[in-house]
């Protein structure tokens, strides 16, 4: 008897350890409640064999104008967010001249579902996205931006090792560790780390079919160090120190392991989604895409050939 109801409690456990597995691995879905300002096209893209949805804000430039390309960034969000969310990166991006790219990462937003989603989600649909964008005739190909927020800079870099055709990463308030993910997760829904977090953990590896050869590549130190090495593609780290969802130490803790020099700003704001209200962003960010764009690009267009 007693082995018994010891054997129910465990299992009775494990469910609900299992519930608590898929219910922080699942982002909260938000009804994209918001359109831009500004002339934009709905966009629908492949990304595996589901459909992301975004939009394309042409540069003012473009628009005006025949026969012309632009420097274009593409904004990724975060978990739990979507395109509408975003918006905030928009007017001062398209006020320097740059067309950008706004769109849903899977199971977010308007785009479609998958079983289990995770920062090689992100990675993923952020290739997909690039490769429309390169699709597209209006886009300088030689000047191609990503701004990635949270995970959605995660995402970012993570491509970095596999080959992602853009000329600068900007990332704002990204984490880099697993756990530092998980704890914020285990926070918003008011669940203590321990003593669940690593059996949490585990099922979301599983969950997403994350092997552990993948995860030992999702090293963020790693990535980065291989990309100063080979593709050298410029990346530049934006954290608030008071940000309260992802500690600044995670910006601190690359810092201090990447083995070249770190582009980094560090801002005062308070809060996890609004470093683009600091005075000191959009001072860092606008210049470094330019710095990293061709000189024509300055300008916010190139003619085609």
């Amino acid at each position: 008897m007693i082995l018994q109801v010891a054997i129910l409690v465990a299992a009775l456990i494990l469910v609900l350890v299992w519930l608590l597995g898929v219910r922080t691995q699942t982002p909260l879905r938000r009804v994209n409640d918001a359109l831009p300002k500004q002339h934009y096209e709905e966009v629908k893209f492949r990304s595996s064999d589901k459909q992301c949805c975004g939009w394309f804000i042409p540069s003012r430039d473009v628009t005006s104008q025949a026969h012309m390309t632009a420097p274009t960034i593409i904004v990724v969000h975060g978990w739990g967010s979507n395109r509408a969310y975003s918006l905030r990166y928009v007017d001062p991006l398209y006020d320097a001249g740059f067309s950008v790219f706004l769109f849903d990462v899977r199971c977010h937003g308007d785009s479609e579902e998958i079983p289990a989603s995770s920062s090689y989600t992100f990675r993923d649909d952020l290739l997909a996205a690039v490769e429309y964008v390169r699709s597209r005739s209006d886009v300088q190909q030689d000047a191609i931006g990503v701004v990635g927020h949270s995970l959605g800079g995660l995402g970012a870099i993570l491509a970095l090792d596999l080959g992602l055709s853009v000329q600068a990463v900007i990332t704002d308030s990204m984490p880099i560790r697993l756990r530092t993910v998980l704890q914020s997760e285990c926070s918003r829904i008011h669940v203590p780390m321990f003593p669940l977090a690593y059996m949490v953990m585990f099922i979301w590896l599983l969950r997403a079919r994350i092997t552990p050869q993948l995860f030992k590549k999702m090293n963020v130190i790693h990535v980065l160090n291989r990309n100063a090495q080979g593709a050298k593609i410029p990346v530049f780290f934006i954290h608030s120190r008071h940000d309260g969802f992802i500690p600044h130490s995670e910006l601190q803790y690359i810092i201090d392991h990447v083995s070249t020099k770190v582009e980094h700003l560090f801002i005062d704001i308070k809060g996890h989604s609004c470093s683009e209200k600091d005075h000191q962003f959009w001072g860092h960010v606008i210049p470094f895409f330019r710095q990293h764009f061709p000189t024509a690009s300055e300008h916010g267009m190139a003619q085609r050939s």
